[in-house]
């Protein structure tokens, strides 16, 4: 193409002293059963995509819950009930990750905080439920390890300037990228989840099983923060800079 050989590299290769992020994390009761939580990330060096355009500050959370959602392995004290607002994780994701990427499922269906409701609760000491309405996040492509890659970006689109590009493609996967849309209208993507969790009584050992599915129709095309040629490119004309709104490097560990 143009004379221009096409190829995927690993993002930045080689070693690298670099400070990833800096968080400020606001979280409390703000009075009996209505808590909140506020973070903010600085830099954000290993969420930004494109790795070289992207926002370097990002408000990742912003929430209000009414009522008692009990996370991880945990046992339940009996029937609860909650109601959340914001911009929050989804109920399905590992909020503990266990490993020094978030792995290929964890990047691509659940990594980053969605603008929605989401209520839920338990049944007892046993099941429990969750049901949410978002803005899907947009789908785009990334690395799935630390760091993003350059994607979409002026440089890349331009192939005369592909060797001026400050980072690499990567090896890119399709996933929900962070969201970047507060209208709550048009599309809009509906999940539910339905488990149980065992705890034995020293609270060291137990059991949590969740099934999930969420819901959307997916745009043509919309535009995002970071690459240039989103708001205008469509699946047939640029794989796939923007599909919606609604549905190997090595590095250190991502944040």
């Amino acid at each position: 193409m143009q004379g221009v050989d096409l190829f995927e590299q690993t993002v930045d290769p080689g070693g690298s002293f670099e400070i990833s992020t800096v968080n400020l994390i606001g979280e409390g009761e703000l009075t009996e059963g209505l808590k909140a939580k506020v973070e903010i990330h600085f830099i954000d060096l290993y969420n930004r995509n494109p790795t070289s355009t992207a926002d370097e500050v990002r408000v990742r959370e912003a929430w209000l819950r009414f009522g008692k959602r009990i996370d991880g392995l945990k046992a339940f004290d009996g029937t609860s009930f909650y109601v959340q607002a914001g911009k929050a994780p989804r109920f399905a994701k590992q909020l503990t990750r266990r490993l020094e990427s978030y792995g290929l499922w964890g990047t691509a269906v659940n990594r980053f905080e969605e603008i929605g409701v989401e209520v839920g609760g338990s049944l007892g000491k046993v099941f429990y439920w969750r049901a949410a309405g978002a803005n899907g996040n947009p789908v785009f492509m990334r690395d799935p390890n630390a760091l993003a890659g350059d994607n979409g970006t002026p440089d890349r689109v331009d192939l005369e300037r592909l060797a001026d590009s400050p980072y690499n493609s990567g090896f890119p996967i399709l996933y929900d990228a962070q969201a970047n849309d507060t209208h709550l209208g048009g599309r809009f993507q509906v999940g539910g989840g339905l488990g149980f969790r065992v705890v034995s009584d020293d609270g060291k050992k137990g059991i949590d099983v969740l099934g999930w599915l969420y819901r959307r129709e997916l745009a043509d095309h919309v535009a995002i923060e970071g690459p240039s040629t989103a708001a205008t490119s469509t699946p047939s004309t640029a794989f796939p800079h923007a599909l919606s709104r609604t549905k190997a490097a090595t590095r250190p560990k991502p944040a």
